[in-house]
């Protein structure tokens, strides 16, 4: 799965602006945490924890199979989806 971020870059460049600035690769959810595997966090790889409602979250996107398990521990946090097929 793949999350979208958009970043709050208050000192360069305003506020957010509602398009995707970032990616990251979800590794896996626990507990409405997520761990995001991103390539260049401080110009390295690294896995992030975010939760999963923090404010520079964009969205996620994933392919809509019918057993995929980080779909179901999002769900169980109970944000809200958008399906688009």
């Amino acid at each position: 799965m793949t999350v979208f971020f958009d970043w709050d870059n208050k000192v360069t460049a305003g506020a957010q602006d509602g398009q995707s600035d970032h990616t990251g690769i979800v590794e896996k959810v626990e507990t409405c945490i997520i761990y995001v595997a991103k390539g260049n966090s401080n110009d390295s790889c690294h896995i992030n924890q975010y939760a999963v409602e923090y404010y520079e979250i964009l969205g996620y996107g994933a392919p809509l199979y019918q057993e995929y398990p980080i779909l179901n521990n999002l769900f169980l946090c109970k944000i809200n989806f958008v399906i688009v097929k």
